[in-house]
Formats: structure tokens, C-alpha cells, sequence
């Protein structure tokens, strides 16, 4: 009987380390599909911070759009606040030119009379 005992021996050895591989083995399975899941809520955790900066960054330049555009706007309206300045200060130095002109004529036209007076009147007393 002790071929027998043997036998069981290892029988029994080879189960027990059949059993011990097959634990071994869903052991790393089980640490693989952990490992796994990790990996893929990373991933997710990954996309969810990439699409964050990238609404971070599509929000600056919203911003930075916009303030540029308004600032756009000031410059536009101030450009036309100094041309309509410069309009109205060329066109007061027209009037200014055109009223001086008005006057020399008017002056010149009142020396042509007060010469004409002067000659009808001379004549008037010369008759």
C-alpha cells in the first residue's frame, strides 16, 4: 500500500498546485480587468479634463474676440468723433474764409458807392 500512498501523495499535490495555478491565474485576471477599468476611467477622466481646457480655451477666446471688438467700436467711434471735429472746423474755416471774403467785397463795394456819391454829388454842385 505505501505505492498506493504515493500515488494519493501525489495526486493530491498535483491538485493542490492545479488549484493553486487556477487561483494564480483568475488572480491575474481578476488584477488585468481592474487594471483595465482603472485605465478606462483615466481615459474618461482624460477626455472629460481635455474638453474642460478646451471650453477654457474656446471661452478666452470669446472673450478676447469680443474685447477686441469693443475695443474696435471705441477706436471707430472715437476716428469719427475727430473727423467730424475736423469737418466742423474746416467747414467753420470756409465760413470764416467766406465771410472775410463777403466783407472785403462788401467794403470794396461800399467805397465803389460812396466814390459814386462822392462823384454825383460833385457833380451836383459843379451844375
Amino acid at each position: 500500500m505505501p505505492y498506493m500512498a504515493a500515488l494519493y501523495n501525489k495526486r493530491c499535490l498535483w491538485h493542490n498546485y492545479k488549484q493553486k495555478e487556477e487561483n494564480a491565474l483568475a488572480t491575474m485576471i481578476e488584477r488585468i480587468a481592474a487594471a483595465e477599468e482603472r485605465a478606462a476611467a483615466i481615459k474618461k477622466q482624460a477626455a472629460a479634463d481635455a474638453r474642460a481646457r478646451i471650453d477654457a480655451a474656446q471661452q478666452a477666446a470669446d472673450k478676447a474676440t469680443a474685447d477686441a471688438r469693443a475695443e474696435q467700436r471705441a477706436k471707430l467711434a472715437e476716428a469719427e468723433k475727430r473727423a467730424e471735429a475736423e469737418g466742423q472746423k474746416l467747414f467753420d474755416a470756409i465760413m470764416a474764409e467766406n465771410a472775410e471774403r463777403a466783407d472785403s467785397e462788401r467794403a470794396a463795394a461800399a467805397k465803389k458807392l460812396y466814390a459814386a456819391a462822392e462823384y454825383i454829388i460833385g457833380k451836383a454842385g459843379q451844375a
